[in-house]
């Protein structure tokens, strides 16, 4: 699975476009949030890789890493988040 196929289901599966860019607390934030946390902690894609795939610096995708992380403690996020990852498909 590359991570163009990931992004392309990520965004079926939210409903938007996670390759935009976003403020903190906008609807794309969680799903954008979700993305990173899977790439880089599931898929060990470092950040580098991913600047120009996602239009964001290092140093925003670093933040929307640990935010992601953060958020797993809420269990709604969570949930989205597992059921996210279950849906991908190789």
């Amino acid at each position: 699975m590359n991570t163009g196929h990931i992004i392309s289901q990520a965004n079926e599966f939210f409903g938007t476009d996670v390759t935009q860019t976003t403020k903190f607390k906008a609807p794309l934030w969680d799903a954008k949030c979700s993305v990173v946390r899977y790439l880089v902690a599931d898929m060990q894609i470092p950040y580098k890789d991913l600047k120009n795939v996602l239009n964001c610096t290092s140093n925003e995708l670093w933040f929307l890493r640990v935010h992601g992380d953060n958020k797993m403690m809420v269990p709604a996020f969570r949930s989205k988040y597992t059921e996210f990852v279950s849906s991908l498909t190789p």
